[in-house]
Parts: structure tokens; C-alpha cells; sequence
């Protein structure tokens, strides 16, 4: 099967809006947060063994520090 020579080439994707970007982006960060906790939550089997890294296998609660910030906000808030 042969492609029509008359046919319009496809036109580009248009580019991500900036609240698109961002939100592709909160979502890829989300994605990177779950993973880590969940390999936090595997190695913690170990952390009475000599050698485990108590600082280093720390979960993540918070994607960015403004994240962070915008908890601690709405917490001092709440009534």
C-alpha cells in the first residue's frame, strides 16, 4: 500500500502550554517521589545493619521546597 502523493503532510504538535509544561513536570516529579519512597521502604529492612545510611534513606514528603512552603501554609491556615 502505497502513501497518497496529494495528501498534506502532517502538521507539527503544537508546543506544550506553560501550564501543560508544568503540569507534565509535577507529574514526572510525583512519579520520581513514589519510586524513591517505595525503594526507602525496601531498604528499611536493613536499617539496623551496620553500614545502612540513616540521612540518605530518608522519604520524600514534599516534590520542591515552595511544595514544602505551600504545605506549612495551608496547615498554619487551617482553622
Amino acid at each position: 500500500m502505497s502513501a497518497d502523493p496529494s495528501a498534506r503532510p502532517l502538521a507539527p504538535a503544537p508546543a506544550p502550554t506553560e501550564s501543560e509544561r508544568i503540569a507534565k513536570e509535577k507529574r514526572r516529579l510525583g512519579m520520581i517521589r513514589e519510586y524513591w519512597n517505595q525503594l526507602c521502604g525496601i531498604v528499611h529492612v536493613w536499617r539496623e545493619n551496620d553500614g545502612y545510611d540513616i540521612a540518605r534513606w530518608q522519604q520524600a514528603r514534599y516534590l520542591d521546597a515552595s511544595a514544602e512552603a505551600e504545605h506549612h501554609r495551608y496547615r498554619a491556615e487551617a482553622p
